[in-house]
């Protein structure tokens, strides 16, 4: 299996292993950073938001069982 992330300035993945094969990442989130955070402020450290890859997209919200009610409900 091979993926790849940004290059992003806060980014916490080690690349070392997709740069041997060749990927060469060039997109940075960090220049979106400062208008999201000023329309949004900073994550709260110990939320879902900051806490996992994905943020608030890898909450309870969006576990199977929420998604499938929600469609059954459509």
């Amino acid at each position: 299996m091979v993926w790849g992330v940004s290059a992003n300035t806060r980014g916490w993945w080690d690349l070392t292993s997709a740069r041997a094969l060749g990927y060469d990442p060039v997109d940075d989130a960090e220049s979106y950073a400062a208008a999201i955070t000023a329309a949004h402020g900073e994550p709260t450290p110990g939320t879902v938001e900051f806490d996992r890859v994905g943020g608030e997209y890898a909450g309870p919200d969006f576990a199977v069982d929420a998604v499938a009610a929600r469609a059954q409900q459509a």
